[in-house]
């Protein structure tokens, strides 16, 4: 793994326009206080980025902003190298940019098919849904059904369905697996391999540090706002950086369920 200890700060990166996703000296917040301090981060197309860090430490707010749920103070965001530093969230998704939230991000009071419907650009055809619903077969089966009604797992798999239906170049991640039982994280993580089989780009981060390298190409570690290293997944576990940052090693979970033993705190109200 190759450290960059402080480099977002002290070297401006050099925007390419070949990446899915380029954050360039990204800085941002919430009011007066700066949660993001110059964080550079490329996601290749087709890549699968692991963004890991202890609870606090700027993931989600990095995902929001990107998102364009949040303006940065600094810095520049390119998707496909259209630069949407200043777009608002609906032409970001145009340039093919899609958030999977924590806490599904599904329209809880419509159907399952309502949902797809919903999310579907005026392309999508029936043979569209019809691979999703291959991919989610409960789904198929509870087309009908009020999506609020569903089990944790069950909306998740829907979220991720209305984000494959899309067709986006570019999906972020946010703690995919909240909540969710074991086997559900299989079939989701399953799920996740097949999107980025397809050539789509995924920013993840994810409380289950082993799953997220799993399917990770490189790895980002964040810590107080700032990318501190950069690296392959079979370096990363091998490091003492996960017993710094995480508060574990990668292969010796510090809890029963497998999660960073700094991610099970609860999170503060705005340095996410």
């Amino acid at each position: 793994m190759s450290e960059v200890r402080g480099a977002g700060a002290s070297t401006p990166a050099a925007v390419t326009t070949s990446a899915a996703l380029e954050v360039a000296d990204l800085s941002a917040g919430y009011g007066p206080v700066t949660i993001l301090r110059n964080v550079n981060l490329r996601v290749a197309p087709g890549e699968v980025v692991a963004l890991l860090g202890a609870n606090g430490a700027g993931k989600t707010t990095l995902l929001r902003t990107t998102a364009g749920l949040l303006r940065p103070s600094s810095g520049r965001i390119l998707v496909g190298g259209q630069d949407v530093t200043r777009a608002p969230a609906h032409q970001r998704a145009r340039a093919g940019l899609c958030l999977i939230p924590e806490g599904r991000g599904i329209f809880r009071n419509l159907t399952v098919a309502e949902n797809l419907r919903l999310s579907a650009p005026s392309w999508i055809t029936d043979a569209d849904f019809d691979g999703v619903y291959d991919r989610f077969p409960i789904l198929r089966d509870r087309r009908g059904q009020t999506a609020g009604t569903m089990s944790g797992g069950q909306q998740q798999m829907l979220a991720l369905a209305r984000a494959t239906l899309a067709k986006p170049s570019l999906v972020l991640v946010d703690e995919v697996s909240m909540g969710l039982a074991p086997v559900t994280i299989d079939i989701i993580f399953q799920a996740l391999k097949t999107v980025a089989a397809a050539g789509v780009a995924l920013l993840v981060v994810e409380q289950y540090v082993q799953r997220a390298l799993e399917i990770a190409d490189s790895v980002y570690l964040i810590k107080k706002g700032e990318v501190t290293s950069i690296g392959d997944p079979s370096h990363a576990a091998r490091t003492d950086l996960f017993a710094e940052y995480m508060g574990q090693s990668a292969e010796s979970p510090a809890s029963p369920d497998g999660r960073a033993a700094a991610d099970t705190a609860a999170p503060g109200p705005t340095s996410r």
